[in-house]
């Protein structure tokens, strides 16, 4: 163990160790603020939905009662 300590190879393993894990964590996290904002689009577009039915049953009221 203390071998390898000691190794000069140490130092380029500790490094590319930690770029892999940073580009992961990196790309997770990419992911989930594309996650969130898919669902934000998709809540935007039930949202406008909803409205348009709202407004096409508040029009079509206002044709029947006329």
């Amino acid at each position: 163990m203390r071998d390898a300590l000691y190794s000069p190879y140490i130092i380029p393993v500790i490094a590319i160790v930690s770029g892999m894990v940073y580009i992961a964590i990196s790309a997770w996290k990419k992911v989930q603020e594309d996650k969130i904002a898919l669902e934000r689009e998709i809540r935007l577009k039930e949202l406008e939905l909803k409205a348009q039915a709202s407004r096409e049953a508040t029009s079509a009221g206002e044709t029947k009662t006329h």
